[in-house]
Order: C-alpha cells, then structure tokens, then sequence
C-alpha cells in the first residue's frame, strides 16, 4: 500500500481533522511503532502501529456517498427550518449520512467532493448512480 501523511491517517479514522492531527503531532500525542511521530512522517497504514495518547488508532478508509439532487419548488436549500417549511433533507428520508450543502451541492461531511470536482487541470473518475 503507497504511504500516506500521518495527519491524513488520523483524519481518515475519525479522530481528528488534519489540521486537530498535525496540532497533536507536535504536542508529541502520537506515536509510530512506538516512537514519538513528527509532522510529515509517512506511514504505511497496513503495517505501521500508530497511537493517539497510548490507544492503537484502526484504519479504515471511508467511503463516501454523494448525493446530487435537483432542488424541486416548494423546498429550501437548507437542512431545517424554523417555521416548518420543506426542506430538501425531508427528500432524504431514510439516508443514513451526516449531509452538508454548498450552493446546493450536498455532500457527506468530511469529504471534499465539491473541491475533486471543481478542481482545474485535474481529471478525475467518477461513477454516479441515477436513482428516479
């Protein structure tokens, strides 16, 4: 398996944000294999130990669920509301997902699909499945 960047590790298994990870490096909360880990350090997460104040951390890569809806009338582009109006969310019954929007493109949290996708010179492969 190729390497990856401790702070992502941490990230992937739920911890931490990236930014949390590389706080807690330097505060010297994570180790490698039994010794103290650095900013930067690459790891192989199949075969490196990593610890977060003494308690093995498990990977486990996430999958993500993307979810492109086209907004009908009559719905907020918002999780709630208020005063009791529709909202795109009540068309997601049944979804199991922490969702979040950004100008109306709904994504699960924590990962950067609006980024992969809006990103310039970068190709990037995508399967979408149409559910009507």
């Amino acid at each position: 398996m190729e390497k990856i960047r401790l702070q992502k590790f941490l990230a992937d298994a739920g911890l931490m944000s990236r930014r949390s990870a590389e706080d807690e490096i330097e505060r010297a909360n994570v180790s490698v294999n039994g010794h103290v880990a650095s900013v930067g350090t690459k790891i192989d997460p199949r075969a490196d130990v990593v610890a977060y104040k003494g308690k093995r951390v498990r990977y486990e890569k996430k999958q993500y669920t993307y979810i492109m809806l086209n907004k009908p009338r009559g719905y907020l582009s918002s999780t709630t509301d208020d005063r009791g109006r529709k909202c795109v969310t009540d068309l997601l019954d049944g979804v199991d997902a922490c969702l979040a929007i950004e100008n109306n493109l709904w994504w699960q949290c924590g990962c950067n699909l609006p980024v992969d996708i809006t990103r310039r010179g970068e190709y990037n492969e995508y399967t979408y499945k149409q559910i009507l």
